[in-house]
């Protein structure tokens, strides 16, 4: 009889056991609030991929999250999440190639760009004159167009017969474009090579017969060095002879001292041809006067 007894106890134990067990729920798993931030960045950028993953289930269980782009993996995270709890879940993941990819974690789906980087494209020059004569303004333009996704800055560089002359800094949204426009005087011909960053053009320039000057002419020009603006006032004060050659005798002024120390200018011009045979510039260096003179 004892025996019986024991049997029957055993058996109540083991229902005991086996049956809350069998009846109690595992954990399950809601995922909500997939973001990414920001949702567009340049290729290499770091990108922040968060979500919420609540556990519904009966008990706390362990949640594995699997990152997808584009229907690859791409990182997996295990969470332990109790009962009745709310996990934020985060990647951080990099991208390189330019597009827009498709991001999926527990069954939710978002999109992540790349931005394609600023890209510049420059349009043929065009000069006004198309042909030019000597000491003629000349005006050289180009077009440059952004094609990438974000704003950029670039550089124009204009070149003569393969020297740099100038360069403008421009700053271009994405998607557009700027006209950038130079100023040259040629005081030599027959023509000359100019360039911005590749494109080039062959501008005619027509030496013509010489200006004649007289006593008196005066003239007054601008132009910027090292993003300084100097302004130049010269005036024909006589004439002279330099090796044979009958010359015009210019004296200048700048109103903002050249390069610092350059006060005053005396240039002589071959009346024939318009070339420059001598010039001296004088000013004054470290409260020390100066002359400097070049053939």
């Amino acid at each position: 009889m004892n025996n019986y007894f024991k049997i029957i106890a055993l058996g109540i134990l083991i229902i005991a056991l086996i049956v809350p067990a069998a009846c109690a729920k595992s954990a399950e798993f809601v995922v909500s609030a997939l973001a990414v931030s920001p949702e567009a960045v340049l290729g290499g950028e770091s990108v922040k991929i968060t979500a919420y993953v609540e556990n519904v289930g009966g008990g706390e269980g362990t949640y594995i999250a699997v990152l997808k782009m584009d229907g690859a993996q791409v990182e997996v995270r295990e969470v332990i999440i109790a009962l009745d709890t709310k996990e934020t879940v985060t990647f951080t993941i990099t991208k390189d190639v330019p597009g827009i990819d498709q991001v999926n974690l527990g069954g939710i789906s978002t999109t992540l760009k790349i931005l394609k980087p600023a890209e510049f494209v420059i349009s043929e020059l065009s000069t006004n004159p198309t042909e030019a004569e000597v000491w003629e303004e000349v005006e050289v333009t180009t077009k440059i167009e952004n094609v990438g996704e974000v704003e950029g800055g670039y550089t124009a560089v204009l070149d003569i017969n393969g020297e740099e002359v100038e360069t403008k800094e421009v700053t271009i949204a994405a998607g557009a474009f700027e006209t950038v426009t130079f100023t040259f005087i040629r005081d030599v011909g027959p023509s000359c090579d100019i360039e911005i960053n590749g494109p080039t053009k062959n501008l005619t320039v027509t030496e013509g017969v010489p200006p004649v000057l007289s006593v008196g002419d005066t003239w007054i020009s601008t132009f910027v060095s090292d993003g300084i603006e100097y302004t130049e006032t010269m005036e024909v004060t006589g004439e002279d002879i330099i090796d044979g050659k009958s010359c015009y005798v210019l004296e200048g002024t700048y109103e903002v001292p050249l390069i610092g120390i350059v006060d005053s200018v005396s240039a002589k011009y071959d009346k024939a041809t318009n070339m420059l045979l001598r010039i001296q510039f004088s000013g004054e260096h470290m409260d020390m006067p100066f002359v400097s003179e070049s053939t």
